[in-house]
């Protein structure tokens, strides 16, 4: 008796582990496959722009087939989540990156006047199941994202407040600009001189407890460094201003500067200079000469 019921329960065990061995495969293949990965715009989101609308979307697979891009279109469409109504688009994609399809809304562009896309408007983008991988791979289930568009009031408002925030700051600029220019010309109109503080050399006195008299000194020291300091500051200046202008230290003949003019005063110069030496040489001779005489006589 209990060698039956042991062999009726090895059967039962066998047939249940078959089954789940069996089963295996249907369950794996179930949980894999294609699927989508991410939605752009998101699922809930807003403030979706309303002009060059697109919907971006990532699978978990290749999708890229020219074969089957034209029938994998058919099973994305985008319409409005309150009315039903489908919108017309153009579903692209993209060989550089495979496993991402853009489904674009027609009639979206700037220059369009009569726009399909509505601000302020709720609107879903739905891909069918069925839809393919390029490896054969369908999409189990229907898998959507529903996004709400933009006001286009909050819209304006936004782009005027970025407007006068733009116009404050210019004219902030602007003004601040302007005071620096006109300071900079009052100092240039006193000569680059800056505006000497009074001193009350009596207050400083009883402040510091130093006589006037060396307070004074002080700040006649004071003054004339910086003085001094100026008129440094208004040359380097005025060099920077004019590169080629220099000071002359002295005479100099005009051969130092690169001249080759001769006007002949030099060699009559030294002509008189050597006349005067031989009149000089002939005097002494003469001396020596009459000295020699007087001495001979004596």
């Amino acid at each position: 008796m209990k060698t039956k019921l042991l062999k009726r329960l090895s059967a039962l065990i066998c047939a249940a582990a078959l089954i789940v061995m069996t089963a295996a495969p249907a369950v794996f293949a179930a949980t894999g496959g294609l699927k989508i990965n991410e939605f752009y715009p998101k699922d809930g989101a807003t403030g979706t722009a309303v002009t060059n609308m697109d919907v971006k979307i990532r699978f978990s697979e290749n999708v890229y087939n020219p074969e089957t891009n034209k029938s994998n279109a058919k099973y994305i469409k985008l319409y409005n989540t309150k009315t039903g109504k489908v919108v017309s688009t153009r579903v692209a994609f993209n060989k550089d990156e495979k496993d991402v399809v853009l489904v674009l809304a027609n009639g979206t562009s700037s220059r369009t006047q009569n726009s399909s896309i509505k601000g302020n408007t709720q609107y879903t983008c739905e891909v069918s199941s069925g839809f393919t991988a390029a490896n054969g791979d369908t999409l189990a289930a229907t898998d959507k994202t529903t996004f709400k568009t933009m006001n286009p009031k909050t819209s304006s408002y936004v782009s005027f407040g970025m407007m006068g925030v733009m116009i404050v700051g210019m004219i902030f600029l602007t003004m601040r600009e302007t005071k620096k220019t006109a300071k900079e010309a009052a100092e240039k109109k006193r000569g680059g001189k800056p505006q000497e503080e009074t001193v009350n050399p009596y207050k400083v006195a009883k402040k510091t407890g130093k006589s006037v008299e060396e307070i004074v000194a002080e700040e006649e020291k004071k003054k004339a460094k910086a003085k001094a300091k100026a008129e440094r500051k208004r040359k380097e200046e005025e060099e920077e201003e004019d590169p080629g202008k220099f000071k002359v230290r002295g005479p100099a003949p005009i051969s130092k500067g690169g001249g080759k003019y001769k006007t002949g005063r030099k060699a009559l110069a030294e002509k008189k200079k050597a006349e005067a030496a031989a009149k000089r040489a002939e005097q002494m001779e003469k001396k020596k000469q009459s000295k020699n005489k007087k001495l001979k006589k004596k």
